[in-house]
């Protein structure tokens, strides 16, 4: 199955940004910070990654490491101190 997924391309760069937004949104939510300034971080995210790879690498590895990329910018842009060691 990932053979076949190595040939298939990665979603696009807006269904990247949605799907990575998706997984944290709620959490900074919680702190008040807005959608479209969570979007902004996220898209600055992805701009800085490069190539995603493949859908095999996009499931396999490149958006847990943009989601992690995400929450640590995000913490770092609106001052949030990490109470556990989670990301």
């Amino acid at each position: 199955m990932m053979d076949a997924m190595s040939e298939q391309p990665a979603p696009n760069d807006s269904e990247i940004v949605e799907c990575i937004l998706n997984k944290v949104k709620h959490e900074f939510e919680a702190f008040g910070i807005c959608e479209d300034e969570m979007r902004l971080v996220a898209q600055d995210e992805l701009s800085k990654f490069g190539a995603v790879g493949s859908l095999a690498a996009w499931y396999s590895l490149t958006c847990n490491l943009l989601v992690k990329n995400l929450r640590i910018s995000l913490r770092k842009k609106f001052g949030i101190v990490q109470s556990n060691n989670y990301d």
